[in-house]
């Protein structure tokens, strides 16, 4: 039996697959939702889980997916290793979302490649992206890097600008970002994505790949020591990350050096404007409480 935490538009949409997931009841942290009926199932509080017996539990919420991951972390005490993040970033209707069978984690199956076209967010998400907001405008971030046609990448409802273009869960593996033509754009950001590609490096490949001569790969990614704050995999915070990064050290076989995964996967033709740590913000050094502020490493890559 598995147990699915949320009742609202992302729950709605993982019920497409309700036969497949055996699901018990729903958990919901709105007192007036528990005691209800959803789609046949009862609505319990979260302490309802204690004392169940359960194989997963399925965290429903596209928007505060991250908080509750943490309340069943570090208040309910849930093993990382039984919970499942389902994202389902549905603005196209033709997307297919399930549940690999393998080790917990969402992936997605398109049927309509991906095309360049504007997205229009109703409900922006005030993620890492927003979080850099300010501080970049400051340093001018925005006025030497992001010129003409931006790919974001694993925007998550947080575009760097508005009128930047996207890739998502929904369009395939951005691993590899099928159906992006080469050097088809000025900039290329990606925020707190990186982490959770298999390989780094070919996914750098790809990355640079789309951005146009004398363009930018700016990346903004998880800092170590300022937001897992220890030094062995799984994620405290979030199970789906298959690395953790440092500037200038690596230590196998969960921390990668960023710059040398730039250097091995670029290879030439390259030039890093800057690496640099970002902690605006943090105050939170311990590691059993999620941090505040900005806990980043931002790189801006040129391409020559």
């Amino acid at each position: 039996m598995n147990i699915v935490f949320g009742t609202g538009n992302t729950a709605e949409k993982l019920l497409r697959f309700e036969e497949k997931l055996n699901i018990g009841f729903f958990i919901d942290n709105s007192i007036t939702k528990q005691g209800n009926i959803f789609h046949g199932k009862k609505v319990k509080s979260p302490d309802e889980i204690l004392t169940t017996e359960f194989e997963y539990l399925i965290i429903a919420s596209e928007q505060y997916y991250e908080e509750i991951n943490r309340q069943c972390v570090e208040q309910l005490k849930i093993a990382i290793e039984k919970i499942i993040i389902f994202h389902d970033n549905d603005y196209d209707k033709s997307i297919v979302t399930t549940v690999d069978i393998n080790k917990i984690v969402p992936y997605t199956e398109i049927i309509i490649p991906w095309k360049k076209a504007r997205i229009n967010i109703e409900v922006p998400l005030h993620g890492e992206t927003y979080k850099a907001k300010e501080r970049r405008i400051r340093e001018g971030f925005f006025d030497r890097y992001c010129n003409g046609e931006g790919l974001d990448i694993g925007f998550g409802n947080d575009l760097v600008l508005p009128d930047c273009y996207g890739w998502e869960f929904c369009n395939g593996n951005a691993q590899y970002l099928r159906e992006v033509e080469d050097e088809s754009f000025d900039y290329v950001h990606s925020s707190h994505c990186i982490e959770h590609m298999v390989d780094v490096r070919i996914a750098l490949k790809n990355w640079f790949r789309v951005v146009k001569k004398e363009g930018y790969l700016l990346l903004l990614l998880p800092h170590r020591e300022l937001y897992e704050k220890r030094k062995t995999l799984p994620s405290k915070w979030n199970p789906d990350h298959k690395h953790m990064f440092l500037i200038g050290k690596r230590e196998l076989p969960d921390t990668l050096d960023i710059i040398e995964e730039i250097r091995e996967g670029l290879e030439t033709g390259y030039q890093i404007i800057y690496a640099k740590e970002c902690s605006e913000g943090w105050s939170i050094p311990d590691p059993n409480t999620h941090s505040n502020g900005e806990y980043s490493i931002e790189i801006v890559i040129k391409k020559l």
